[in-house]
């Protein structure tokens, strides 16, 4: 309704503006009448959830920061009927129970809790409306749901059947029983630092992803950046510090060579202790790397820089 008196005012000072200043006013109204639906269709662009064949309905824009969210409440009930879902207003916290299965979301956490287990994620949990809202990869992952994304359709697709007890990785491929490391690698560490080598060095030999393991974990040793894996990844202080977080990439499943990588790194093996930088100049010729920091070595397609 604003929105309609707003228009109606601004259309009724042009006209009488357009009487006053002459056909040039008028030719400058017709511009704007034509640029106002463009302008209203970009606005209203929204995202569709689609949880295994049936529309998730929301009147909230569920594309914020880039990140596709679902309102909890409302995702919970249409994977599974069974769940019971409480709200905690003195902590914000929404609760989702079903037998030995528990999800905890806390407005402003960077995380949901399954069972206890943090699930990161690169952006907060949101209250919306009254409604708390959370990344769809975030608690599809505590639930063990496949997700999709189609850009072009601007469309999340969300299959599978909910698993009793969740799990942040599958035991088989991310995160295995035995990762050689006597339980001493940390399983989000190494879920994420896994990722990032594989969507960075996909094509590269071993040596160039442990490369890649090596710059992320000299960053987490530097007073200069974060200290844990998962904040050097998704670190924004200075900008996006990695491409794959900003196209998306950081979230496919990584191959059996780059968790290899990442396990052989998190247990300590290291390329240099110096490299903080890589770059690839076949697709980035011109780049600040190259131009500001200090060559070190090549390996594969990367070049790395202290």
């Amino acid at each position: 309704m604003k929105k309609t008196i707003r228009l109606k005012n601004l259309f009724g000072f042009l006209r009488t503006t357009c009487r006053n200043r002459g056909w040039m006013l008028a030719v400058m109204i017709s511009a704007l009448m034509l640029m106002l639906p463009t302008a209203f269709q970009a606005s209203a662009a929204t995202v569709s959830v689609n949880v295994n064949g049936s529309a998730l309905y929301t009147r909230q824009d569920l594309l914020k920061s880039g990140v596709t969210y679902v309102p909890l409440r409302a995702f919970a009930d249409a994977v599974h009927d069974g769940f019971t879902i409480s709200w905690s207003g003195l902590t914000k916290t929404a609760t989702v129970r079903d037998g030995d299965y528990e999800l905890k979301a806390r407005v402003g956490d960077r995380y949901i809790l399954v069972n206890g287990e943090r699930i990161y994620s690169s952006v907060s949990n949101l209250l919306i409306a009254n409604r708390i809202y959370v990344p769809v990869r975030s608690v599809c992952t505590g639930m063990g749901l496949d997700v999709a994304w189609n850009g072009s359709r601007r469309l999340v697709t969300v299959s599978g059947s909910y698993s009793l007890g969740g799990g942040t990785e599958p035991p088989t491929e991310d995160t295995p029983d035995n990762d050689g490391s006597d339980g001493s690698i940390d399983t989000q560490d190494l879920y994420w630092l896994a990722r990032i080598i594989h969507a960075e060095s996909s094509g590269e030999p071993m040596a160039g992803k442990i490369a890649v393991g090596t710059v992320v974990m000299n960053r987490v040793k530097s007073s200069l950046y974060p200290d844990t894996v998962y904040d050097v990844i998704f670190d924004r202080k200075y900008g996006t510090q990695f491409t794959p977080v900003a196209s998306g990439t950081i979230y496919n499943d990584p191959s059996d060579d780059s968790i290899e990588a990442a396990r052989r790194v998190l247990n300590g093996e290291r390329t240099d202790s110096r490299i903080l930088f890589f770059v690839n100049e076949k697709l980035a010729p011109d780049n600040w790397i190259s131009k500001n920091r200090t060559y070190i070595m090549t390996i594969g397609n990367h070049k790395f820089y202290a």
